[in-house]
């Protein structure tokens, strides 16, 4: 999968999270490194969405997690998944403080384009 499809893919995957708390998503794309099954990470997010063990907030985070719709990134294998997911919770950082997520003005610099490319690495987001 080419990287400026990945990144399309991120920010799809992004503005279904709004209002996400990035350390939360961090925590559920962690466990889907381990467990390695997509469907299952998104059974545990359910769980957690209805948890009486967690605060509103995590809880709010985990519902739009479990409601995310993966369909295109099913067809990837784990760790290209990974990668946009990577870049996903990297957009989310991004959009804190902006009013409602929107992603206004935000760019990924050329340099930054070729040098994931090239590296194979995950590219740096810039506003």
């Amino acid at each position: 999968m080419d990287t400026d499809v990945k990144i399309k893919l991120a920010e799809d995957v992004a503005n279904q999270l709004t209002g996400v708390d990035r350390n939360e998503f961090k925590k559920w794309i962690e466990y889907l490194k381990v467990s390695g099954d997509t469907n299952k990470a998104m059974r545990l997010a359910e769980l957690l969405s209805r948890s009486q063990m967690l605060r509103e907030r995590p809880q709010r985070s985990y519902a739009l997690i479990s409601s995310l719709k993966l369909d295109n990134l099913m067809k990837a294998p784990l760790n290209e998944r990974l990668e946009v997911l990577g870049y996903a919770s990297r957009i989310l950082e991004g959009m804190l403080g902006r009013p409602s997520g929107v992603l206004r003005g935000y760019r990924i610099s050329e340099e930054e384009i070729r040098r994931a490319r090239e590296h194979g690495r995950r590219a740096r987001f810039r506003q």
